[in-house]
């Protein structure tokens, strides 16, 4: 790294999932000591007070967020819709927002379920660049929400 750039300092939710696993691996290797894995029982997103407590007590503060949590069971989602809508959308609105009060950038991962290429006109740019798969499961139309209020947070 060059000298006098500045480190990232890297924070990932849903560090026990697959795609969580593997950022820890990948960019714990490319930055050693900057990477923050948390797993649903370090931070959950579904207890939204003490969400934005764990994320502004850490030293030093994130630089960049990854949000790999989320519930991905869409049977699940179907049986219990409001438990998928706290981890699906309020979870990471509330964890835009915290990112936006620290200033840390936030990239927001979600499942193929949600995406099929067509482009949807009536949302702020960054989301209309956001196609949404027309689906009527509870999962798909809670992480398509998730996405729409991160890129909200994001842009106000």
């Amino acid at each position: 790294m060059a000298t006098g750039t500045v480190r990232p300092m890297i924070l990932i939710t849903g560090a026990s999932g697959r795609v969580g696993r593997l950022l820890e691996r990948r960019l714990g290797e490319e930055f050693p000591d900057r990477v923050v894995a948390a797993t649903r029982e370090e931070l959950d997103l579904t207890d939204l007070d003490r969400l934005t407590l764990e994320i502004e007590r850490l030293d030093p503060s994130p630089t960049v967020t990854i949000n790999c949590a989320a519930s991905t069971n869409p049977a699940m989602a179907e049986l219990t819709p409001e438990a998928a809508l706290l981890i699906n959308r309020e979870g990471p609105a509330r964890l835009a927002r915290t990112c936006r009060e620290i200033g840390c950038r936030i990239i927001h991962l979600s499942t193929v379920d949600v995406f099929d290429g067509r482009t949807v006109a009536s949302h702020p740019p960054i989301v209309r660049r956001i196609p949404r798969l027309p689906s009527r499961a509870t999962q798909g139309a809670d992480t398509w929400e998730s996405w729409v209020w991160v890129a909200r947070i994001r842009i106000t």
